[in-house]
């Protein structure tokens, strides 16, 4: 049989009717099957899992915005603390100064974010949002509210705070 037909074939083979049906309901059955072990018991493994189903909508909620989770936490940090550091930034997000840095560059960029030397000190810089910074915020604001509300929809106020109040206990600085 020539190369031309057995591709065709394995082509005709793919595209089956109901095919696709069957790898989908046997790959589902596949995963219900395997056993997570010990893992299920761990926290960090759990909220990994969450981490990724919670960003997941997130990105799919505010990718057209050009919005991250970092980028949305350095906006709503910077508003909340208008002339903020870089790295009272940093050291609030809990990462490298370098990567506020790249944050911040980002930002500027959108024309959200602006830097102004601090007088006291020519090598650090204050954060402010622009006027479209905070017009932008509203809007990104409004539509984390819905996000938040679709990653929460399972759980009840009162479950929603204890999970917040557990949260900060494990992710508290020793």
């Amino acid at each position: 049989m020539s190369a031309a037909k057995k591709k065709g074939k394995r082509a005709r083979r793919r595209s089956a009717p109901g095919k696709k049906i069957a790898i989908a309901a046997s790959r589902e059955a596949a995963q219900r099957a395997v056993s997570e072990g010990e893992l299920s018991g761990l926290i960090g493994y759990a909220l990994r899992r969450a981490q990724l189903r919670v960003f997941d909508d997130f990105y799919a909620a505010l990718s057209v915005e050009g919005i991250t989770p970092a980028r949305f936490s350095t906006l709503a940090i910077i508003d909340g603390n208008p002339g903020i550091s870089q790295t009272s930034l940093a050291q609030t997000l809990d990462i490298a100064r370098s990567g506020v840095v790249m944050l911040i560059d980002t930002l500027e960029q959108l024309d959200l974010v602006s830097r102004e030397p601090i007088e006291a000190d020519k090598r650090s810089y204050a954060l402010h949002l622009t006027r479209g910074g905070k017009t932008a915020l509203q809007r990104i604001r409004r539509q984390v509210a819905i996000h938040e509300a679709r990653v929460c929809a399972r759980l009840d106020e009162k479950e929603k705070k204890w999970l917040l109040k557990m949260l900060a206990r494990v992710g508290a600085a020793r």
